[in-house]
């Protein structure tokens, strides 16, 4: 469709129809029911006294208060002139139900907690808190239906724009100025942006403007509202024009906004593989009758048009609802296998293959750790290091990886040169890239960053003489086990004699090899499995793997190995296993110990804690 207005139509249209469909439209996540749960909610957090906004909490389906005890403290609320919030404080003493009495003292403390929590922490923590302490989120995860995927996914859109918000924010972001910003962005017209992914979900219509078809195919493409003045649309001006003098801009000759609609047709046509169908109507209410649209009319179509008036005879859409109906609320959401694997996939349904569901399948938000942001931040600033280290030395050569000529760093020359880098130039990269994400206290933080500022100097000291000859970093692979495609990326890779050493980085303290864990070995037996075949396949002998190496910041030391044929052909054999038994869904609990350390403990009704 042209617009997300007349998206909305067809939407509405195939819902009543019983069409199964998927709308992929670009805003509106203001308005979604449970965004609109949340904002209430820090409304509330803000204005205890906020009526509205606490009525909206009491009506939630995680909070079980009878309909008539609703209806008897709205009276309270009403005839004594008070705010609903202070009637909840009284409600021990009102004739209702000593259910719907113990559901208020539970929202009462949770409203007493996040203020608190508002007051101090981040609005991420807030959001959190609100989603896991409430049941929220142990809701939404307990029955796997369509709707409830859909809710998670909005609630993963809601916890981006904390996130971008926290991160605009120079200054400690509050909830107070979060709600404002809100506020202010749906006075502007601002409804939410929404980045729908459209190859999840059930077999459905797609429905999208043509923007947000850019890039995509289908096998059919409906172009609908072909009638004119609706596609090529209208253009409104701008109501304060700018001269042309003024522009600097080599402006096109003849009608601009006609030749941006004609590209959007052009668009439009070429986003269908197989079949494409226009579709247009006389009346789109009104007075007056539409036209054909003129890019039909130029495009030679509008007699055969003519000769071809469509009608859909009622049977056809019986069909329809009997062999794909729509999916309904509790009804089981269809499953969609991942277009590639990665590692971290494979960890997380070893240890529970529901926990799998929850943060592959479903998605479920999840708190984010101070460990990782620490993890995170060590990680970029070896990334920064190796790259002032290449501009430095400014080798230019192909790359290890066969793709483009790149500037690679070939540091043999620097190994003698201790003004390759300078301590306080690297105590420079660690600044910029801290991640002050998560931790629970300015204290926490500050004893964080003290200790990874240590690390990182005893690493230069280790290093500055003799800096190792690094081939790759960061660096992205595709390996191919049966027909599945497996994706990582490697830390480090070194050059050494006969071939290139792998590493990876971890932020604990080294342990003999004897007590590495399974996991930790198959990880980086996958890194040398991936180069030895990359290097079969580009016949390369810079890229067979010697050595496997963790590196521990904490005390600054290495565990290495290399594995053997047998550990490879064991190691693709279990991926296989995994990626066979993730294909058939089934996602059966395993809890056990692990389930004390598991992101969704607090929504889990099988954990073992």
């Amino acid at each position: 469709a042209r617009t997300n207005d007349l998206s909305e139509i067809f939407a509405g249209g195939l819902k009543d129809a019983g069409v199964p469909y998927v709308w992929a439209a670009s805003r509106g996540l203001y308005k979604k029911p449970i965004i609109m749960d949340v904002l209430s909610y820090f409304n509330l957090l803000d204005n205890y006294h906020e009526s509205p906004s606490l009525y909206r909490i009491l009506n939630l389906p995680i909070f079980k208060i009878k309909t008539a005890d609703l209806v008897e403290l709205n009276y309270w609320a009403n005839r004594r002139g008070r705010s609903l919030y202070k009637i909840l404080e009284i409600a021990d003493g009102l004739e209702i139900s000593d259910q719907s009495k113990e559901e208020i003292r539970k929202i009462v403390g949770l409203i007493q907690k996040h203020s608190q929590l508002a007051r101090e922490g981040t609005i991420a923590n807030v959001f959190f808190g609100f989603m896991e302490d409430s049941g929220y989120l142990k809701y939404l995860g307990g029955k796997d239906n369509q709707e409830n995927r859909d809710n998670i996914f909005y609630l993963n859109q809601f916890a981006k724009k904390v996130k971008q918000f926290e991160t605009a924010t120079t200054t400690r972001a509050r909830l107070s100025d979060f709600v404002r910003r809100i506020e202010m962005e749906q006075e502007a017209g601002d409804e939410g942006a929404l980045d729908m992914d459209l190859e999840a979900g059930p077999e459905a219509v797609k429905i999208m403007t043509i923007h947000k078809a850019k890039g995509l195919e289908f096998p059919y493409v409906f172009i609908v509202g072909m009638v004119d003045k609706r596609f090529p649309s209208i253009n409104f001006r701008d109501p304060i024009q700018i001269p042309d003098p003024l522009v600097r801009e080599i402006l096109p000759s003849g009608d601009v906004h006609l030749q941006e609609e004609r590209r959007l047709f052009y668009v439009a046509c070429t986003r269908a593989r197989e079949g494409l169908f226009f579709t247009s109507a006389e009346d789109y209410g009104g007075s007056r009758r539409k036209k054909l649209s003129r890019f039909l009319i130029e495009s030679g179509m509008e007699k055969q048009l003519e000769k071809e008036v469509l009608r859909v005879p009622t049977a056809a859409l019986d069909q329809i609802r009997k062999t794909q109906p729509l999916i309904m609320a509790g009804e089981k959401a269809e499953f969609k296998i991942p277009r590639h694997f990665s590692f971290s996939q494979f960890v997380a349904f070893s240890k529970c293959p529901l926990q799998y569901k929850f943060q592959f399948a479903i998605r479920i938000p999840k708190r984010g750790h101070y460990t990782f942001s620490f993890g995170q931040t060590m990680h970029k600033v070896m990334y920064d290091l190796f790259h002032l280290l290449q501009n430095k030395e400014k080798a230019v050569q192909k790359d290890l990886f066969g793709f483009k000529t790149v500037e690679t760093q070939n540091l043999a020359s620097l190994q003698n040169k201790k003004d390759s880098i300078s301590w306080p130039e690297l105590k420079k990269i660690f600044e910029n890239a801290w991640i002050d994400d998560w931790y629970p206290n300015e204290k926490t933080q500050k004893e964080y960053k003290r200790q990874g500022l240590k690390q990182l100097k005893e690493f230069y000291d280790k290093h500055k003489n003799c800096w190792p000859k690094v081939r790759g970093i960061e660096k992205a692979f595709r390996l191919k086990i049966g027909e599945d495609i497996v994706i990582g990326r490697i830390d480090r890779i070194d050059e050494v004699e006969g071939g290139v050493a792998i590493v990876d980085y971890k932020t604990g303290s080294a342990r003999e090899l004897k007590y590495l864990a399974r996991e930790n070995k198959e990880q980086l037996l996958l890194y040398q499995l991936a180069l030895q075949e990359l290097g079969a396949k580009d016949f390369s002998p810079l890229l067979v793997p010697k050595n496997l190496s963790f590196y521990y910041f904490e005390n600054n030391q290495a565990v290495s190995f290399l594995g053997k044929d047998k550990d490879l052909e064991k190691l693709k054999s279990r991926i296989a296993e995994i990626i066979s038994r993730i294909k058939s869904a089934d996602f059966t609990p395993t809890p056990g110990f692990q389930c004390k350390y598991c992101d969704f403990k607090e929504i889990c009704e099988y954990r073992k804690l």
